[in-house]
């Protein structure tokens, strides 16, 4: 009977002692993760506003998977975020449950608190963001637009003029136009959302279409005249006012590359802008970016009112269709050989673009009018 008595009491004491044990080992796990959120704590990545998830899925993941330790919120967490201002630290901080093996549970807390350094306000942002804006409102103030405008092409104007990487969209797909008729003019209303790092706002885009021109100084008469109604209905040119064309002034650089830009209708230029004589301002920036992109002009000045030549124009108009070798050079006395534009006469002659002014003379150096570029433009662009 006593041999049974003290078997009995040896189990109990054997159980006793590995129960302790156990006991033991998981409180060294718990020590351990503890001890291991302390030491990496201030290496989570903490912000304004975060969620008790967030946190929790932070710390979480400081603790080594082998220890077995999940953590847990209860009742006592009092989990609470202090944001972070530009003048004061902020803070995240929770009293976690950890909570060791799921049959035999035992438990501890820790409060976790880690500092969320000052906010920095983004002052290259907002300045960026502030130029860019400018940019655009200068580039749509000086683009011609007409009924066949549409809110894509202003779009890419706008974006274009975006030289410190803000991005814009309209806000909502919403735009409002309403067509120029004869009688009045038309206008164009939407807005788009500037978004540059961590600041945005709103660019209110209200533009004019002019009213269609008459044109009572063109006659059906004029060689001219079906030139001025294709370049005015493809929003090439306009007139001078509501019933004027004024065929007969001269055309100048900036007027005829104008032309042909709008013409040619190329994706916006983005280079940076070479001409010391050209600002955003201008209603030919984007197209003197262009020319100059494309070898039409070159130098660190543009001259935007020089008169524009016969010799120039079909230089532009010849470089604009890929400067073609048509394997013969012109034969007008005032011509010669060797000058840069004698390829662009011969050029133009043969594809019926202009002729001499006589049967020997080219007259480089004479200066075209409204109503003579249209006319080339429109018989190169065919």
């Amino acid at each position: 009977m006593k041999k049974i008595i003290g078997f009995i009491l040896s189990a109990v004491l054997v159980l006793s002692t590995a129960s302790t044990s156990f006991v033991y080992a998981m409180v060294d796990y718990l020590d351990e993760a503890i001890d291991a959120v302390k030491a990496k704590k201030d290496t989570i990545e903490v912000y304004n506003d975060m969620s008790e998830d967030a946190f929790r899925e932070a710390v979480q993941a400081l603790i080594p998977e082998e220890y077995n330790v999940v953590l847990e919120y209860d009742y006592t967490s009092n989990f609470k975020v202090y944001n972070a201002t530009t003048e004061k630290t902020g803070s995240v901080s929770a009293n976690f449950l950890f909570k060791q093996s799921e049959k035999y549970v035992y438990t501890q807390h820790y409060m976790v608190r880690v500092e969320i350094p000052l906010a920095t306000a983004d002052a290259d942002a907002a300045a960026s963001l502030e130029e860019d804006v400018n940019n655009i409102l200068n580039a749509l103030d000086v683009m011609n637009i007409s009924n066949m405008t549409s809110y894509v092409t202003i779009g890419e104007v706008a974006k274009a003029a975006c030289k410190n990487g803000t991005v814009l969209g309209w806000k909502d797909d919403v735009v409002d136009v309403e067509k120029a008729t004869t009688e009045k003019a038309g206008y164009f209303k939407g807005t788009l959302r500037a978004v540059n790092g961590t600041e945005e706002t709103d660019v209110d885009v209200r533009l004019t279409i002019p009213q269609l021109c008459l044109c009572e100084d063109v006659k059906q008469s004029d060689y001219f005249a079906e030139a001025v109604e294709w370049a005015l209905q493809r929003n090439i040119t306009s007139g001078v006012s509501a019933t004027e064309f004024a065929p007969n002034n001269t055309c100048t650089r900036a007027q005829i590359l104008t032309f042909l830009w709008r013409a040619v209708k190329p994706p916006v230029s983005a280079i940076e802008n070479p001409f010391t004589d050209v600002n955003g301002s201008h209603y030919y920036y984007y197209p003197a970016m262009w020319a100059y992109e494309n070898g039409m002009v070159s130098g660190n000045t543009f001259a935007a009112d020089t008169p524009c030549t016969r010799a120039s124009t079909v230089m532009y108009l010849w470089k604009n269709a890929g400067s073609p070798d048509v394997g013969t050079v012109s034969t007008f006395m005032d011509v010669p050989a060797n000058a840069d534009y004698a390829k662009a006469v011969a050029w133009a002659v043969q594809n019926g673009i202009t002729s001499g002014t006589s049967e020997t003379t080219f007259s480089p150096d004479m200066t075209c009018t409204r109503g003579q570029i249209v006319t080339f433009l429109q018989r190169a662009i065919k």
